[in-house]
C-alpha cells in the first residue's frame, strides 16, 4: 500500500470512556486510585463499581478536565475492600 495512512478523529475511532488504572487483574487496597480518560459531553462521567456478579457497589460522579471533542482526564479515589480488579 502506497501513500500516507491517517487515522480518523479520536471521537470517531476510540471508546468514549476509558478506565486507565487500576488495570485488569491488579490487586488493590483501599482507597483505590482510579484514573479515567474520555471524550464525553461537558466532561461529566459516572464511575460505577460493580461486584463480579454485576451488583452496583458504588456510583460516583467524576468531572474530567475537559469535555468533547477533546480528550479529558481525571483521577479520583473510591473506598473499597481490597481485592482484584475485573473490567
Amino acid at each position: 500500500m502506497a501513500g500516507v495512512l491517517t487515522r480518523g478523529p479520536a471521537v470517531d475511532v476510540l471508546s468514549h470512556v476509558w478506565l486507565i488504572d487500576p488495570q485488569q487483574g491488579a490487586t488493590t487496597g483501599s482507597p483505590v486510585t482510579v484514573n479515567i480518560s474520555g471524550i464525553v459531553f461537558e466532561g461529566s462521567v459516572n464511575l460505577r463499581v460493580l461486584t463480579p456478579a454485576g451488583a452496583v457497589v458504588q456510583t460516583k460522579p467524576v468531572q474530567l478536565s475537559v469535555g468533547a471533542p477533546a480528550i479529558g482526564v481525571a483521577t479520583t479515589t473510591v473506598s473499597l475492600r481490597p481485592g482484584t480488579v475485573h473490567h
